[in-house]
């Protein structure tokens, strides 16, 4: 009796002290804010330089670009044509009309894409023999309006048109009509503005026509983009002006997909939420909106309010964040770079977002942007500049000395650069300075510093990630710009400010309860895509790879076949099928993203999907 009353007081005092522990470490965490893990090994997250990978392999030339050197847009659109055809890995062949003495012949190619508006050099002939290519199986992309009456009048009825004559009508909205643009069926977005309208033929299509994409204007309703089937090929005319625009290499990928019966090509697959600014000094005192809607200070607000919102909206969605820390929002460019000893809050704040898988990037000692006396700002911006890079340098060891002793363990390799504002020089001084950064996100595009990165690695091996869109509040133009590149390169990169929620033009007025429900709206949109949630490291390793890889497809006896150069533990892949529907797969795995537009993750550099139905 005695040894089971000992044993039972034995077990209640170690019941007693477990739960003294637990409550200690509670009270730790709400002390401290909350418990980390460390640097689980980032370098798995990239290809290693002795790695063995895949052989790289040639397209095939399967694709005639035809353009017109003359005309005054023809440089835009091409280069954007051939960096979308680069993308996708198609081989092609560019062929000027004003140059050339004769025109080519369609028998080496699959596919053919016209850039150009007024046919100057193109006989008519030249497009008989077009269009009897088409219809034995060839595909044929229009990227423009067709300001050509006798193409127009030769050919209307195999283009689809019913009527020869037509006049340049305004395209107000576009309606997106069909699922050819992944995610986008049924949106209506502002295509044309108070200042500027965007015009395309007002034609008149016959029944066998699909229409894609129809515009809205003071003259009613036209067909921006329509497919055709001719005989045993396809024909695609894009009736607007995007493939002028950098931000449509989306679309212009999407009808591309759609001129043979499957395309398959590489893409990242990564979305990736910055928090800029973040972890950061917490503002003081009161801003108007916020004590309108909250009664209360800027501190208390981000700390019990914002904060919270941005982690639950975190938590429902399975998103990462990725904060840009900024130590001081002092301006001084000059040494000695004093360390913020104010740190409570950073360290909360810090260790919330990594303790959610999450990371921190740098954005600065300060928030000035890193950039040489001299550098023009063309009125935009209104920060100092550095008067050496050595002073630069000075202040981003600081930060790194600082999150160091507040975050130990856990390296700064991804950089933000304020205001979006990088440059040359200072790009240079953090490859040779800064080793342990890999990773670049800087802006997607810049039409004020032309700053702009493309998703790849630059020259001095910095893996660019850079940011498509931003902000609480997302209007017609950043919707584009993030529905081109998810059905480009299959990625998302958004980034907000802690500060937007105080911003009038950032949409402070109609309160953070508005923008966290706008906000949240995006994140569903981007959450029903089969994207992966990644932090800016994880999604540098997946562009890392896309960079790297080449590609080349084949059909034949029912089947699409991939070879993938570059390949080295796995590879990510749109496929387009528009004949039959997918089989048995040999080497990867199918998921359905939208319609008949397919993600395949390729595990080896051989992948075989049968077609059935073909």
């Amino acid at each position: 009796m005695s040894n089971t009353i000992s044993q039972k007081m034995t077990f209640m005092l170690a019941t007693v002290f477990l739960l003294f522990c637990l409550l200690a470490v509670l009270i730790l965490v709400e002390r401290r804010g909350v418990m980390y893990a460390g640097d689980s090994g980032a370098n798995s997250l990239f290809i290693p330089e002795n790695a063995d990978v895949s052989a790289d392999v040639a397209p095939g030339v399967t694709c005639l670009l035809i353009y017109n050197s003359s005309e005054a847009f023809s440089k835009e659109q091409l280069d954007n044509i051939e960096f979308t055809l680069n993308e996708m890995r198609v081989g092609y062949t560019a062929f000027d009309t004003h140059v050339a003495a004769e025109m080519p012949s369609f028998e080496p190619y699959k596919t053919v894409i016209f850039s150009t508006i007024d046919y100057e050099n193109v006989s008519i002939e030249f497009m008989y023999e077009l269009f009897d290519w088409v219809d034995a199986g060839g595909g044929a992309l229009f990227t423009n309006t067709i300001d050509n009456p006798m193409i127009i009048s030769m050919f209307a009825n195999r283009l689809g048109i019913k009527n020869d004559q037509w006049e340049w009508t305004p395209q107000d909205k576009c309606i997106i009509v069909s699922d050819f643009l992944a995610g986008a069926e049924g949106l209506e977005l502002q295509w044309s503005n108070e200042d500027s309208f965007r015009f395309g033929g007002n034609y008149k299509l016959d029944d066998s026509c699909i229409v894609h994409i129809q515009s809205t204007g003071n003259e009613g309703e036209t067909a921006m983009v329509w497919e055709r089937a001719l005989g045993n090929g396809t024909i695609i005319v894009n009736n607007n002006d995007a493939a002028l625009t950098r931000w449509s290499r989306g679309l212009i990928s999407a009808e591309y997909s759609l001129l043979e019966p499957i395309v398959a090509w590489p893409v990242i697959n990564a979305s990736v939420f910055f928090l800029d600014d973040f972890p950061a000094p917490v503002p003081d005192g009161y801003n108007e909106y916020v004590q309108r809607d909250y009664g209360t200070t800027m501190e208390y607000f981000f700390v019990n309010v914002w904060f919270p919102d941005m982690i639950e909206i975190s938590s429902r969605y399975g998103i990462k964040y990725t904060g840009g820390l900024i130590e001081t929002y002092e301006d001084n460019v000059t040494p000695p770079f004093s360390s913020n000893t104010a740190k409570e809050r950073i360290e909360y704040f810090g260790k919330m977002l990594l303790n959610e898988g999450g990371e921190i990037a740098v954005h600065g000692y300060n928030h000035q942007s890193i950039v040489p006396v001299g550098y023009n700002y063309h009125g935009e911006l209104h920060y100092k500049q550095w008067r050496n890079m050595d002073d630069a340098a000075e202040a981003l060891s600081e930060l790194m000395r600082f999150s160091n002793e507040v975050f130990p363990d856990n390296p700064l390799k991804s950089y933000i650069p304020p205001s979006n504002v990088l440059s040359v020089e200072g790009r240079q001084m953090i490859a040779e300075r800064f080793p342990q950064i890999n990773t670049i996100a800087g802006i997607n595009i810049d039409n004020i510093f032309g700053g702009s990165d493309e998703f790849g690695i630059d020259k001095y091996g910095f893996i660019t990630l850079p940011r498509v869109s931003s902000g609480f509040y997302i209007d017609d133009d950043l919707f584009w710009n993030i529905i081109s590149e998810v059905n480009l390169h299959f990625v998302n990169t958004h980034f907000v400010h802690p500060d937007d929620v105080v911003d009038v033009d950032r949409g402070a007025e109609k309160g953070w309860e508005w923008l966290r429900s706008q906000y949240a709206g995006l994140i569903s949109w981007i959450s029903e895509f089969p994207l992966r949630n990644m932090t800016a490291q994880e999604g540098a390793g997946a562009v890392q790879r896309f960079d790297r890889l080449t590609l080349n497809s084949t059909t034949s006896d029912g089947k699409l076949s991939l070879r993938i150069g570059g390949f080295y533990d796995e590879a990510w892949l749109l496929v387009r099928i528009n004949k039959g529907t997918p089989g048995e797969v040999f080497g990867g795995t199918l998921t359905n993203v939208d319609g008949n537009l397919y993600l395949l993750k390729a595990d080896s550099s051989y992948v075989e999907i049968s077609l059935d139905g073909v």
